[in-house]
């Protein structure tokens, strides 16, 4: 089953990263220099773009499983509130998850490999839920899990530990989704920010092209546009690295 905490690149996806890194350093390079010099520094950039597009694909792939997980918790808490157990449970978030999220849905294919496993195999659904959260990286998932072996375990009030579990990790949930919310907006307005350098280039290039042409045509020039260049990319770098926040 997928490794949440890992994400491995297709073929296509690698070459797709190739193109568009090679694009993006030739467009820097011919914004910047009217050179494509950049360029030459493909090889050297392909690993840390796959690295880059690989980090990111895992984020969202991860986002998108917390979101149902809080989906799933909302079905888990009905269900217990019925009397049923936790393979009845599983049953019914899985249809309900299939209904909402479709063939697309990340957490309805765990619980039909879960339920899966337990039919045909007669694997206990603590372990097979265990495995899950280890798997998927996710603290949410693994304090529900722990919650739910110990239940097993110690012949607690199984409905009213899980139910109560459900309840405190939608609202922890929910909550680090807001959070992430304004961290998001928080980088697009880092990225226009960042942007907003190369679009005055392009402005003065299209309005009064000779009031740059000495940045491109002296030393001096070359060098200022070098350092504006990576000044603003040392500035991105540290405003990614103080939203990138894990919670």
């Amino acid at each position: 089953m997928t490794e949440y905490q890992i994400y491995i690149l297709s073929e296509k996806e690698r070459k797709t990263a190739v193109v568009v890194t090679a694009l993006a350093l030739a467009g820097v390079s011919m914004l910047f220099f009217q050179s494509p010099v950049l360029v030459l520094l493909l090889p050297a950039a392909v690993k840390p773009a796959w690295k880059l597009y690989g980090d990111y694909r895992r984020d969202r792939r991860q986002e998108a499983l917390l979101k149902e997980f809080r989906d799933f918790l909302f079905s888990l808490s009905a269900s217990f509130a019925t009397g049923r157990h936790m393979t009845e449970a599983m049953k019914e978030a899985e249809t309900a998850l299939y209904h909402i999220y479709g063939d697309k849905g990340i957490m309805a294919d765990e619980l039909r490999y879960m339920l899966r496993a337990i039919e045909e195999t007669g694997q206990s659904d603590q372990k097979l839920f265990a495995d899950f959260a280890a798997r998927s990286g996710l603290e949410d998932i693994q304090l529900l899990s722990e919650v739910y072996g110990a239940c097993r375990e110690t012949g607690g009030n199984m409905a009213a530990a899980v139910n109560k579990a459900a309840a405190l990790l939608t609202e922890k949930i929910n909550l680090e989704m807001e959070i992430q919310t304004m961290l998001s907006q928080k980088r697009l307005e880092g990225t226009i920010i960042a942007i907003m350098p190369a679009v005055m280039i392009i402005f003065l290039l299209w309005m009064s092209p000779e009031y740059l042409e000495p940045m491109y045509t002296t030393q001096g020039g070359r060098l200022m546009m070098a350092a504006a260049l990576g000044i603003n990319g040392f500035a991105y770098y540290w405003m990614e690295k103080m939203t990138n926040v894990t919670l």
